[in-house]
C-alpha cells in the first residue's frame, strides 16, 4: 500500500483538480427511479421531443443529453411502464440542466401518457429516503444537503442530529444508546483503522461535511454486513462526482465575545508547520537517530564521562517551556474550494472532482473547572465527594486540513471509480490551573501547568467498479481500499508545584513528559454479486459475496519523570531547564530525568488481525407493506 506524506498530498490534489478544468457544453441530465421500489432503471429511453437526440439510462439509471441553449419536452419511455412527458427544460449556455429523481410508474390496464412541468432541483434528502424506504433492515441518515441547511462543519456534530444516535466527547457516535465497543465505522462501506487504541469507532471530528455525500447508520444486522458490531454500523460516503459542473468557494469566520481577541489567551508553545496540523519535530525526544534513551543509572555512574556528557546534552536539549503563553488570539477561521464536473470522451463518461478544506477553531475558557467524584468507603453515603479538583483558564487551537480527489469512468453498463482522501488535525491545548487534592491522607493544595498537542491524520486511497453481467438482472459490485492512519502525542507536558512552597515531588505528582504514537495500516476490499427475480408475483433479490480485511496496528508510549531533587524552585516551570538546576558533575541532585519507558514493557506492542467471510442472502417482499431477508 502506497502512504502519501502530508505535507505533500495536498498540492497534489490541488494539481489534479487544476488540471482537470476545462470548457463545458450545455444540455440535459437526469436519474430515472421506479416509483414503486425507489430503485435506479437501466435503459429507460430519453428523447428529446421534435429531435433525433436521445440517450438511454445507465446502470446508476443516469442520463446525459448535449443540446443547444433552449427550451425542450423531453420523453422517458421503457417497457411496462407508463410514459412520461417532462415539458418547459429550460437549457442555459454552458450549463447542464438537472432532472433528479424523475419516477416512472407501472404501466396499467390502459396505457396513458402522463404530462408534468418539472424544475431543475438537486436535493439529496430524497435519495435518504429512496434507501430508507426499500432497505430491508432499520437505517437512517444524513445527507449533504442537510449539512448545507444546518451548518455543521464536521461529521460528529451531524451526526448528533440523526434519530437514535448520540455523540460523546465531540467525537465518538453511539448507536441506540449502547457503548462504543457496540459501534462500527466505515468509510464507503469498507473498514477503516481507528485512532484511539481504547475505541473500537473512529473519531468523527476529523471528516469535513463539505467531502461526505450522506451517512448512513444501520440499526439492525443483516447479513452482508460485517459481523463485529451489535449495537450500529455507520457507514460515511465520500462525495461522486456530479452530475453538473459545480465549482464552489466557502469562507467563513466565527466570533465569540467571551474567547476570542483576549489578550489574557493562553495558547501552547508552536512549531512552523502547527497551522497546517502537524508538528515539524519540534516537539520530538532530542535524541539521535536509532539512539537509546539512557536512563539516569547510565550518567551516575559515568558522571564526567562519555555516557554522562551525552545525558547533559539531552537534558539542553529539551524546550524549556514547560507552561502555556499569554497571547491576544483570533477569532475562528475557515475555507473551502472544490471542483467537479463530467464530460464524454471515447463514447465513455468521465468524472472528476477535486476539494480543498481548511478550518481554525480556537477556544479560550476562564475558570474552567476538570474535577474527578468518588464514592465514599462509608457505604451509608452515596453522594459523589469530590477527589480532585482543577480550575483555572485554558486555551484550545484545532485546525483541520483536508483534500479529496475523484476519477470517474462510466459507460451504460459499467462504472469504476478511483478516490483519494487524506484528513490532518493538529491540536494544541494550554492549562494553567488551581490543583487541590482532597483526597483523605494527602491533602493540599498546587499549581498546575499542562501543556499538550496531538496530531492524528488518515490517508485513504478506494478503487471501486459496478458491472451489469447479465442485462438488468445480475450485477456486481466490488470495492478495495488501502487506509493508513496516525495519532501522534509528541511531548505532553505536566508541572505542578505544592502551595506556597513550590515544592515539586513524588506527593504532588512529579512533572512529566510523554509522547504517544499510534499507527494502523489497513487493506480491506469487498465483492457482491446480486441476482434480481420474482417471487409470489413480488421483485426479490438473491445477494452473495465475500469481504477481506487485514490490519496491522502499532503502539507506542515513552514517559519520562523530572526529578527536582533538593533544588528551590521559584514557581515559573520553565525554570527548571535552567542551567543551574540540571543534573552534573556539581549538581548531582539537580533536575534530571528518569524513562519509565522500557522497551520490554507493556506499553508498547505490534499486532495484527486478519478478517475474511462470506455471506448468502435473499431480500423478498411477503406483501406490499411487508420486506424481509
Amino acid at each position: 500500500m502506497i502512504v502519501i506524506k502530508n505535507q505533500y498530498f495536498i498540492c497534489l490534489l490541488l494539481i489534479i483538480g487544476t488540471s482537470l478544468l476545462s470548457a463545458q457544453s450545455s444540455g440535459i441530465r437526469g436519474t430515472v427511479y421506479d416509483k414503486e421500489t425507489s430503485e435506479t432503471l437501466i435503459g429507460v429511453s430519453i428523447q428529446v421531443e421534435g429531435l433525433s437526440v436521445g440517450d438511454a439510462s445507465d446502470l446508476d439509471g443516469d442520463f446525459n443529453i448535449k443540446l443547444s441553449p433552449g427550451t425542450y419536452s423531453i420523453k422517458c419511455s421503457y417497457l411496462s411502464y407508463q410514459t412520461k412527458l417532462i415539458k418547459d427544460v429550460v437549457v442555459k449556455e454552458g450549463e447542464f440542466t438537472l432532472l433528479e429523481n424523475i419516477n416512472l410508474a407501472t404501466e396499467a390496464a390502459q396505457l396513458e401518457q402522463v404530462v408534468v412541468s418539472s424544475s431543475a432541483i438537486n436535493n439529496t434528502e430524497v435519495a435518504i429516503l429512496n434507501k430508507r424506504k426499500k432497505s430491508a433492515n432499520l437505517i437512517d441518515g444524513i445527507s449533504s444537503v442537510n449539512f448545507k441547511k444546518i451548518g455543521d462543519s464536521n461529521a460528529a456534530s451531524a451526526m448528533s442530529r440523526v434519530t437514535g444516535v448520540s455523540v460523546t466527547g465531540g467525537k465518538y457516535v453511539f448507536v441506540r444508546g449502547l457503548g462504543d465497543r457496540y459501534t462500527k465505522t466505515t468509510l464507503n462501506g469498507l473498514d477503516v483503522p481507528g485512532l484511539d487504541p481504547d475505541r473500537n469507532s473512529i473519531q468523527m471530528d476529523i471528516f469535513p461535511t463539505n467531502m461526505i455525500d450522506n451517512i448512513i447508520v444501520s440499526k439492525s444486522f443483516t447479513a452482508d454486513q460485517p459481523a463485529d458490531f451489535t449495537g450500529g454500523i455507520v457507514d460515511i460516503n465520500t462525495k461522486d462526482f456530479p452530475e453538473r459542473e459545480t465549482f464552489t468557494v466557502g469562507v467563513g469566520i466565527g466570533y465569540n465575545p467571551a474567547m476570542h481577541f483576549n489578550s489574557d489567551y493562553l495558547r501552547a508553545p508552536t512549531s512552523s508547520t502547527d497551522f497546517l496540523g502537524f508538528d515539524d519535530g519540534q516537539r520530538s525526544i532530542p535524541i539521535r537517530d536509532g539512539e537509546q534513551v539512557p536512563r539516569v543509572t547510565d550518567a551516575l555512574g559515568d558522571i564526567n564521562g562519555p555516557r554522562g556528557m551525552r545525558y547533559r546534552e539531552i537534558l539542553n536539549d529539551f524546550s524549556n517551556q514547560m507552561q502555556g503563553i499569554r497571547q491576544q488570539n483570533t477569532m475562528n477561521k475557515s475555507f473551502n474550494i472544490s471542483y467537479g464536473n463530467q464530460k464524454e470522451w471515447k463514447n465513455k463518461k468521465w468524472g472528476y472532482t477535486a476539494g480543498l478544506t481548511y478550518k481554525e477553531d480556537i477556544q479560550y475558557y476562564e475558570d474552567a473547572e476538570f474535577n474527578l467524584y468518588g464514592k465514599p468507603a462509608n457505604p451509608d453515603l452515596i453522594e459523589l465527594t469530590p477527589f480532585e479538583q482543577q480550575m483555572g483558564d485554558f486555551g484550545v487551537r484545532d485546525i483541520l486540513v483536508g483534500g479529496l480527489a475523484g476519477l470517474a469512468m462510466k459507460t451504460n453498463s459499467s462504472k469504476i471509480q478511483l478516490n483519494a482522501m487524506h484528513l490532518q488535525n493538529g491540536e494544541s491545548k494550554a492549562g494553567d490551573f488551581i490543583f487541590e487534592n482532597s483526597t483523605v491522607g494527602a491533602n493540599f493544595l498546587a499549581q498546575q501547568y499542562n501543556v499538550e498537542y496531538s496530531q492524528r491524520s488518515l490517508s485513504n486511497v478506494i478503487l471501486q467498479g459496478k458491472h451489469l453481467l447479465s442485462g438488468e438482472k445480475l450485477n456486481m459490485e466490488w470495492k478495495i481500499a488501502g487506509t493508513h492512519s496516525e495519532i501522534i502525542d509528541p511531548d505532553i507536558r505536566f508541572t505542578r508545584f505544592r502551595i506556597p512552597d513550590n515544592n515539586v515531588g513524588t506527593e504532588v505528582g512529579l512533572p512529566e513528559r510523554i509522547w504517544r504514537t499510534l499507527e494502523e495500516d489497513n487493506l480491506a476490499g469487498r465483492v457482491d454479486i446480486e441476482r434480481k427475480f420474482v417471487l409470489l408475483s413480488k421483485p426479490s433479490k438473491l445477494k452473495t459475496g465475500a469481504m477481506y480485511t487485514y490490519k496491522q496496528r502499532s503502539f507506542k508510549i515513552e514517559n519520562f519523570q523530572f526529578l527536582g531533587g533538593n533544588t528551590q524552585f521559584e514557581g515559573d516551570p520553565d525554570e527548571l531547564f535552567d542551567p543551574e538546576n540540571l543534573f552534573g558533575p556539581e549538581n548531582p541532585n539537580g533536575v534530571r530525568y528518569d524513562a519509565l519507558f522500557i522497551p520490554s514493557n507493556p506499553n508498547q506492542f505490534n499486532s495484527s488481525v486478519f478478517h475474511f467471510s462470506a455471506y448468502v442472502m435473499n431480500d423478498f417482499q411477503l406483501m406490499s407493506n411487508l420486506k424481509g431477508n
